[in-house]
């Protein structure tokens, strides 16, 4: 749903906004036309035309990237910590070399998940083993086959977790059926998307020690004249052209605009409210406005929320056009030799 609704929204004129209404249901509003499923508060928004960048935020670039690594035929490359679903608290979850697949338990397992080409959430199990790299200590990931799966949850005791009821637990529920194809196809994917992303994350830390002067935020209206503002009350300049979905002529004046992060007071109301959710076009989840509005490390777009911004996180259209074009020159590859 997220790649699509980005694509619609974000490549084709005359989108106003998309919003999955009460229903579940996918609602693509037009430039100019009566909105339709933002009624009351129990809807969410997936994208919105007009929407300015929220205030920035601190965000740090270290502790980013584990000491976790995956190991393929072009090398290794970090984890980031923000693509880990499962990091037991404990020391099991180092091994030695001399483990068996038939032995492990939950405590000894690491999960990553990547979003797959339709946008949806992949998983694969991994346990780590210390190693020496360059005289630097890390940890390299071999990969579980699917087929210790079901044993390592019975090792755990959470094979029946659920069982009799819908609740199952999280680990059982990140146990995907990957054939080892499938499974080198993720570790492939993976390499490109996390060597992508650190190169991102070293590009913005350099950036940032030259100590540009911080990015101000500015109104999107252009033409401006003399009258009341319908928001703050005061006699200054105001815009009849602040909707963006451009269904009215509300007068507003730039810092008012720049309070209501672009929307309309009147036709988007309700999207200004605590209540309203944004879909975070990282990791999926439905956040309020304070939350949302931040953007995406590689492509600029106004998509994702604190946290992933925190996390120098990419949009899920930056992420999945990495996996395709890994995927492709994956089979490229496999068709010459």
């Amino acid at each position: 749903m997220s790649v699509t609704a980005r694509a619609i929204g974000m490549t084709r004129e005359g989108v106003a906004s998309i919003v999955v209404d009460e229903d579940g249901q996918l609602v693509c509003n037009r430039v100019g036309e009566p909105s339709v499923g933002c009624a009351g508060d129990d809807y969410m928004v997936v994208y919105q035309r007009g929407l300015l960048p929220a205030p920035s935020v601190h965000r740090s670039h270290k502790s980013l990237l584990s000491n976790f690594k995956i190991s393929t035929s072009r090398g290794m490359v970090n984890v980031p910590w923000a693509n880990f679903s499962w990091t037991p608290n404990h020391d099991a979850r180092v091994l030695t070399t001399d483990y068996k697949f038939e032995d492990l338990t939950a405590y000894n397992i690491l999960v990553v998940w990547l979003h797959g080409p339709n946008g949806v959430r992949l998983y694969q199990w991994y346990v780590a083993s210390s190693s020496n790299n360059h005289g630097k200590r890390c940890f390299v990931m071999t990969r579980v086959p699917h087929e210790y799966f079901h044993t390592i949850l019975k090792n755990s005791g959470i094979d029946r977790f659920g069982m009799h009821g819908r609740c199952r637990h999280p680990l059982a529920m990140m146990a995907g059926q990957f054939s080892p194809r499938e499974s080198t196809v993720f570790e492939t994917s993976a390499f490109e998307y996390f060597s992508e992303l650190r190169r991102l994350i070293y590009k913005e830390r350099a950036e940032s020690k030259l100590k540009k002067p911080p990015e101000f935020r500015t109104s999107n209206l252009d033409s401006f004249k003399e009258g009341t503002c319908a928001i703050c009350l005061e006699d200054t300049l105001v815009s009849d052209d602040a909707c963006p979905n451009k269904r009215c002529k509300t007068e507003i004046c730039a810092d008012c605009n720049l309070r209501t992060r672009g929307l309309c007071p009147v036709c988007d109301r309700s999207k200004l409210s605590a209540d309203a959710s944004f879909l975070c076009l990282s990791c999926d989840q439905p956040r309020n406005i304070k939350n949302f509005g931040h953007k995406c490390i590689k492509c600029g777009e106004v998509c994702l929320c604190t946290d992933c911004f925190k996390n120098c996180s990419m949009c899920i259209g930056c992420e999945t056009h990495i996996i395709k074009n890994a995927r492709l020159k994956r089979k490229r590859g496999t068709a010459c030799a």
